[in-house]
C-alpha cells in the first residue's frame, strides 16, 4: 500500500510503531509539514536524518526507511515553535519525494511495509529470551521504565514486541536506524538479543568501573579527613607535651628556688590553674609573669646587715 504523507525530518532519533514520542519542531518546513497534516488526516512520514546538523535535509540527507506517524496532541508556542505528541503506525519506505509549487514543505510518496503475524517456535523463544534480556538491561539502566518490561507479558504480536523493546533502548542512530530496517520480526528479535546481551555486558562494565572509581574517591576523601585528623590530634598531643614539659620546668623551678612553704604552696596552686588555662589567655600571662617574681626572689641568699648610723649617714 502506497500513501502520500507530509515528510517530517527528524534529528538524532528514530521512531518505531507503536512509540508514542514528543517531538519539538521549529523549521519552518517541518511546521508546514505538520499544518499540512492537520489539515487532512493527522498523518505524517517521519524519517531520521544521516548527520543532525544539517538544518535544511535534502533526499540525500535522510534515510529511506522511517514510520507513518498519527499526530495525537500538537501545541503552538508564542516563539512558532510546536511541540507534538507522535504514535508510530507502520514501517515505510519513500519511494518519491514531491516538492509542490505553491508549498514550502515537502511530501514523500511511502510504501508501507506490512509484515504478517507469524509466531513460531522459534520465535516464542526468542520472545522469551529478548525480555529476560531486557528486564536485565532495565536493571543496569535505570533510565529506562520497569512498567515498559512489564508491558511486554500483555503483547503476542512479534513485531509489535521487537518494536517495542527497540524502541526502548538507549542507543545511537547508527545503532537503531539499522533496526527499524529489519522488517522482518524474527530477524529483528535475533538481531535485539544480540544487541541487548552486547549492552548490558557494556553497562555492566561501566558500572563496576564507576562503582570502583567512587570507592576510589570516597577511599581517599576518607583517607584525608583521617589525615586531617590525625594533623589536629598531633598538634594537641605536642602542644600537650610542650605544655606538661613546661609545668614540671616550673615546678623544678619552685623547689629551687626553696621558698617558703606558704609561698611554696601558693606557687604551686598557681602553676595548677595555669595548666587548666588556654595558653594565651590574659589571666595565664598575669600568672606566668607572677611565677616567674616568685622564682626569681632571694629566698636563701643573707646579706650582712649594717646598723651603724654614722656610716648611713655618710
Amino acid at each position: 500500500m502506497t500513501s502520500k504523507l507530509p515528510l517530517l525530518p527528524v534529528r538524532d532519533m528514530v521512531v518505531f510503531p507503536h512509540m508514542v514520542v514528543p517531538l519539538d519542531v521549529s523549521r519552518s518546513k517541518s511546521v508546514r509539514a505538520l499544518e499540512e497534516a492537520m489539515a487532512a488526516q493527522h498523518l505524517v512520514f517521519v524519517v531520521a536524518q544521516k548527520q543532525a546538523e544539517v538544518d535544511d535535509p535534502q533526499e540525500s540527507d535522510l534515510f529511506t526507511i522511517g514510520t507513518t506517524a498519527k499526530i495525537l496532541e500538537l501545541l503552538k508556542m508564542p516563539n512558532g515553535q510546536l511541540k507534538i505528541l507522535v504514535e508510530g503506525q507502520a514501517r515505510g519506505k519513500i519511494r518519491q519525494f514531491h516538492v509542490a509549487s505553491g508549498k514550502d514543505f515537502c511530501e514523500v510518496s511511502v510504501d508501507v511495509l506490512e509484515v504478517p503475524a507469524e509466531s513460531t517456535p522459534e520465535i516464542q523463544a526468542l520472545m522469551r529470551q529478548a525480555a529476560q534480556l531486557f528486564g536485565q538491561y532495565i536493571k543496569v539502566n535505570k533510565r529506562v521504565s520497569i512498567e515498559t518490561a512489564i508491558s511486554l507479558n500483555a503483547i503476542d504480536d512479534p513485531a509489535r514486541f521487537s518494536d517495542l523493546i527497540a524502541g526502548n533502548l538507549l542507543l545511537r542512530l547508527s545503532e537503531k536506524q539499522p533496526l527499524l530496517e529489519i522488517i522482518n520480526p524474527g530477524e529483528r528479535l535475533e538481531r535485539l538479543v544480540e544487541v541487548l546481551h552486547a549492552e548490558i555486558e557494556i553497562l555492566t562494565i561501566e558500572r563496576r568501573i564507576h562503582n570502583r572509581v567512587r570507592t576510589q574517591i570516597e577511599k581517599t576523601q576518607k583517607e584525608y579527613y583521617l589525615n586531617e585528623q590525625m594533623k589536629a590530634i598531633q598538634k594537641e598531643l605536642k602542644h600537650k607535651d610542650d605544655s606538661t614539659k613546661e609545668m614540671d620546668e616550673l615546678r623544678e623551678k619552685i623547689k629551687a628556688a626553696q621558698m617558703t612553704p606558704e609561698a611554696q604552696e601558693a606557687a604551686e596552686k598557681e602553676v595548677s590553674r595555669l595548666e587548666r588555662m588556654m595558653p594565651y589567655s590574659p589571666e595565664s600571662t598575669v600568672i606566668r609573669t607572677y611565677l616567674d617574681c616568685l622564682i626569681a626572689l632571694p629566698w636563701t641568699q643573707v646579706t650582712q646587715d649594717h646598723l651603724d648610723l654614722e656610716k648611713s649617714q655618710n
